[in-house]
């Protein structure tokens, strides 16, 4: 392990103290050094996190922030299935989302991914009811892929 990668889990052990230091070298090594350089300690102990809470009652994980007016920050975290990025980009399509930019990563032994758009939204529903309507259809969708890929 690097030394950069061993500040970068110390960071991110100070972030969340009890996860396993284990785990943390592991979610590292698994998504590669593109992902170490685009997301912070914080976002990558939310992840780890996240991606153990993951089962067929819970098939993906989203989280939304709002930037400014108009442009949002969406993550999804889920297991990897066939054709899901194409239903993810899809349900922001119908969500009125324009995706400006994306960061899409795919574990390299669990087969889970971590993606993660830029963009802004023209829909006249309020923030907050977008964002329960997008994971409202996101966990319907991820629903499906369970039961379809036999993990149910």
């Amino acid at each position: 392990m690097s030394m950069k990668d061993a500040a970068l889990l110390s960071a991110i052990h100070s972030v969340n103290p009890h996860l396993e230091p284990a785990a943390g070298e592991a979610h590292l090594e698994q998504f590669g050094a593109r992902y170490r350089q685009v997301f912070t300690p914080a976002e990558i102990a939310r992840h780890i996190e996240a991606l153990a809470r993951l089962d067929r009652n819970c098939p993906v994980i989203l989280y939304t922030n709002l930037h400014d007016q108009n442009r949002i920050e969406c993550v999804v975290l889920s297991h990897d299935y066939p054709y899901a990025f194409s239903f993810i980009t899809g349900i922001l399509g119908c969500l009125e989302y324009n995706i400006i930019s994306g960061d899409i990563f795919t574990g390299n032994r669990q087969k889970k991914i971590i993606d993660r758009f830029f963009g802004t939204t023209g829909s006249t529903l309020p923030p907050a009811e977008w964002e329960r309507e997008l994971k409202k259809r996101m966990n319907e969708i991820f629903l499906l892929l369970e039961v379809d890929n036999g993990l149910e």
